[in-house]
């Protein structure tokens, strides 16, 4: 139910997976910063009449390697 979009301020690298529907995951998008930026930006777009939640997953480059969970519902009618 999301389609990524580019954004050209970014210089993160973005690795596309193959839907997994056996997990119910419609997407999956890994993002890895470059150089020394330390802030990413992503752009999407929801296709209408779809809903589910969004899960992020947050992992710093301190030490010891900790993650952080954000969830984001997507409604169905997102206009």
């Amino acid at each position: 139910p999301l389609l990524t979009m580019d954004d050209e301020e970014s210089d993160a690298i973005c690795v596309q997976s193959e839907p997994d529907r056996e997990e119910a995951n419609a997407v999956l998008n890994v993002y890895t910063c470059q150089n020394r930026d330390n802030r990413l930006r992503i752009k999407f777009r929801t296709v209408e009449g779809q809903f589910g939640t969004l899960s992020c997953y947050v992992i710093p480059q301190t030490n010891p390697k900790s993650s952080q969970r954000i969830q984001i519902p997507i409604k169905p009618l997102s206009l």
